[in-house]
């Protein structure tokens, strides 16, 4: 058969594109993507589910940390259903000290579901975020069979092979630690469900499901809007049975999409706080993401030194080893993906896959970070794709005998790293002293190991990370706030005093802070000024049930009890278990008989 005969006839049969080999060649296109028909998927199901629990459960008993006390524990609204409408109008990081702008409503009913059968048992959010974890896997088995069979119609049953080694090398890869084990990073677990339900619905021409499928990647985190793009990436490939023009099926997705920028630009808007750290022009952010690509597929390769604070230097000049090497390693494979997208259009799409992923955090729009290992969850997918594919159907001496022992192989060696790096995550202490290994200058991370230590009880540690936070951040207000905390503690009112002062100066809006300087002055028997302080953090935080108790206090050691017996009542209000407010209240009424108004 001549090329241009070859050429019509697989544009004649698209409808081999839903076909997952032989198991399905019968079957309509949309039948093809029943998620059961046959034991053959219920084992590669089972299979995913066995691996992955097999080297996730260390992870089981691992507690919260770092941001996981920002977005779980002290969240209100997971643990009542009554509290839905305010999960879907208020940004996940709402009970944090700090301001944040990402709206991730799903992310928080997530949670929600969680503490109905967990309370704040941090092993049901874990095991929870793995069961998540291992349904993408499953989903990209099933996304895989049918892009095999289209794009390369000689694989029939490789495909299967193909689809479930590029799953299960994903599955295990312990670069995706930072988003599985780590709860707080359920976000991009989420996120990645409904992409891959929107891509496998559009490819079955269920429109209103690929719709609805693209609205729950949007409220699971901000990375859902690149699903259009990855719509369009199908869509150009042909992987669909919908007929309608390209336009007209990406034009419900542009509305949607419309429809959550206006939102999310207006009503759900919310103040942030302002990184004040150094991020340069576009030219360099530019530079610097590719730079960060390089080293991401080092990790990919070889999982070894991996952290959650892996930001680099930025680079100022394109004239730089790592920059040129990375700059055309990105060239290199933007070309093969373009044109082999004929000739080879398995690897073409998993290169197109991987930079369609990749595409929104290449740092054009400024980020909080210029490289971070979370980042791969989805674009890895189109790697080890491309992988697979190289192994299974480009090379005929690998093939069935040896493919399977490979990626066993690679199952393990992936495997054993996540094992240890699930060990990373265990608790606060470990989390932060694994960070300083790679990175001590980072003040932030000394300022959350001091904190983790204060609440361990050890002071004299607590101090000590607090104090290197401030010598590589001197500016660095919560860390002299916690300092004032800690000689609060050790009785040292003035020198606590002058640091909640210093931490006031540098950074106004620290509500925690204001409520400790409010106790200090009225410990000090300044009790204007601790009211005036308390003031301002209950104007910044109506709800700040700290504020509200040493108020209570405040106007008790004043006398005031009517007064002050009415903010323990506030506090109780919204915290019935508050045992401070209970004992306020309790001391108030003992005062109230030892010392009756005249």
């Amino acid at each position: 058969m001549s090329k241009k005969r070859k050429k019509s006839a697989r544009k004649k049969t698209p409808a081999a594109a839903f076909s997952a080999s032989s198991e399905t060649q019968n079957h309509t296109p949309r039948q093809s993507f029943t998620f059961f028909p046959d034991p053959l998927r219920w084992a590669a199901f089972v299979l995913l589910v066995l691996v992955g629990i097999g080297f996730y459960w260390t992870s089981f008993r691992n507690g919260f940390i770092w941001d996981d006390t920002m977005v779980i524990t002290p969240n209100e609204y997971i643990r009542d259903w009554h509290h839905l409408k305010e999960i879907f109008t208020t940004d996940i990081h709402h009970f944090g000290l700090d301001n944040s702008d990402f709206y991730r409503p799903l992310q928080a009913v997530s949670y929600a579901l969680d503490y109905t059968f967990w309370k704040l048992n941090p092993m049901g959010y874990h095991i929870s975020s793995v069961l998540y974890h291992i349904l993408n896997a499953f989903l990209i088995y099933m996304l895989l069979l049918p892009v095999l069979n289209y794009l390369d119609s000689k694989l029939r049953e490789r495909s299967r092979w193909i689809a479930l080694g590029t799953s299960l090398i994903w599955l295990v890869h312990p670069i995706h630690s930072q988003v599985v084990t780590y709860a707080a990073g359920r976000a991009d677990e989420l996120a990645a469900f409904f992409i891959l339900l929107t891509l496998i619905t559009f490819m079955r021409g269920q429109k209103i499901g690929s719709w609805l499928c693209f609205v729950g990647a949007l409220l699971s985190k901000e990375f859902g809007v690149i699903t259009p793009v990855f719509v369009l990436l199908f869509d150009y490939f042909g992987l669909t049975v919908n007929k309608d023009g390209r336009w007209k099926k990406l034009t419900p997705f542009l509305i949607i999409f419309a429809v959550y920028a206006v939102l999310r630009l207006t009503v759900l808007k919310f103040p942030q706080d302002v990184s004040e750290a150094f991020i340069p022009g576009i030219y360099g952010r530019l530079l610097t993401s590719a730079e960060a690509i390089m080293i991401l597929f080092g990790l990919l390769a070889v999982p070894v030194g991996l952290s959650m604070d892996r930001n680099i230097a930025w680079a100022n000049t394109f004239f730089k080893w790592q920059v040129v090497a990375s700059v055309l390693l990105v060239l290199v494979l933007a070309v093969l993906a373009w044109k082999w997208r004929k000739k080879e259009p398995v690897i073409s799409f998993g290169l197109l896959f991987f930079f369609t992923g990749y595409a929104l955090v290449m740092d054009i729009i400024k980020m909080n970070a210029n490289v971070s290992e979370h980042w791969m969850y989805i674009p890895s997918i189109g790697i080890w794709l491309v992988f697979c594919y190289l192994l299974a159907g480009k090379l005929p001496w690998m093939r069935k005998r040896l493919f399977f022992p490979l990626i066993a192989a690679m199952v393990v060696y992936f495997g054993a790293f996540l094992v240890g790096r699930n060990a990373d995550f265990k608790d606060e202490i470990t989390f932060y002293k694994q960070i300083l290994k790679r990175h001590y200058d980072d003040a932030r991370v000394h300022y959350n190991l001091g904190c983790a230590y204060f609440f361990a009880g050890d002071m004299d540690k607590s101090y000590f990370h607090l104090s290197e936070a401030i010598r590589f951040n001197p500016d660095y207000a919560a860390a002299y706030g916690n300092l004032g905390q800690l000689e609060y503690r050790r009785g040292h009112l003035k020198k606590a005093i002058a640091l909640y002062e210093k931490a006031n100066a540098l950074k106004p809006d620290l509500v925690e802070n204001r409520a400790n300087l409010g106790t200090a002055y009225s410990d000090a028997g300044r009790f204007a000024d601790a009211m005036e302080q308390l003031n301002i953090a209950l104007k910044l935080n109506p709800k700040h049930t700290g504020a509200l108790n040493n108020m209570g206090i405040v106007y008790g050691r004043q006398g005031k009890f009517d007064l002050a017996e009415k903010y323990f009542r506030r506090v109780l209000a919204m915290d019935p278990g508050n045992t401070a407010a209970q004992n306020n209240l309790k001391r108030i009424n003992e005062l109230r008989h030892k010392y009756p108004p005249k």
